[in-house]
């Protein structure tokens, strides 16, 4: 799968994921999804991730990037992130 990537190229890649958390961290219940969702990301010019109402707020085991890794977010309902604690 992963070579098969390398070799193609995209304009927009559209994805999904289990969630976004309030602070934009978008995760996943599968580490080997993610590899190939990252692998993928690096291989499109843009990247938007598709998400609806019931996976804001849901934080799932696996890290695939934050909102500012990824070029628009698409949902069916506003998104309010707070500010990353530190």
């Amino acid at each position: 799968t992963e070579s098969f990537i390398k070799s193609v190229h995209c304009d927009i890649l559209f994805f999904s994921a289990s969630g976004i958390s309030d602070t934009g961290e978008i995760t996943d219940v599968s580490e080997d999804e993610i590899n190939i969702r990252r692998l993928m990301m690096k291989q499109a010019k843009k990247s938007v991730f598709l998400c609806d109402k019931t996976k804001i707020g849901v934080v799932s085991a696996f890290k695939l990037c934050d909102k500012e890794d990824i070029d628009m977010i698409i949902c069916d309902e506003e998104i309010q992130f707070k500010e990353e604690e530190r």
